[in-house]
């Protein structure tokens, strides 16, 4: 654990990339409604935990964009494999990723609906 949070100390994330936390499929199966078991090829999953943002970046006009995440976020990536992983530690997958390259931000529902 003390080598993660040692690892994570030391990223400085630079610009709009973010630093995400995925996990992997473990050869699991998507069921349809109906029931139907359909294999997976995917290797990650599509929702990461945020862990670490850089600041932002500068458009072409010069004007400062900053990064909308922030650490704890949960995101959606269409394609996880667009981001560059780095080796595994301690059997926990991370990877950076332009904060373009994200598709949605999983907001939290305050009711109980």
């Amino acid at each position: 654990m003390k080598e993660i949070e040692n690892f994570i100390k030391k990223v400085k994330v630079r610009k709009d990339w973010v630093l995400l936390e995925f996990e992997k499929y473990n050869g699991e199966e998507y069921k349809t409604k109906e029931g139907i078991s359909v294999p997976t090829n995917k290797i990650f999953k599509e929702f990461a935990k945020v862990v670490k943002v850089g600041p932002g970046r500068y458009n072409n006009k010069g004007v400062f964009i900053e990064n909308q995440l922030k650490p704890g976020d949960i995101v959606y990536l269409t394609n996880p494999a667009r981001c560059d992983f780095i080796p595994p530690i301690n059997g926990r997958y991370f990877a950076f990723c332009p904060e373009p390259l994200i598709d949605a931000i999983v907001e939290e529902s305050d009711d109980n609906n």
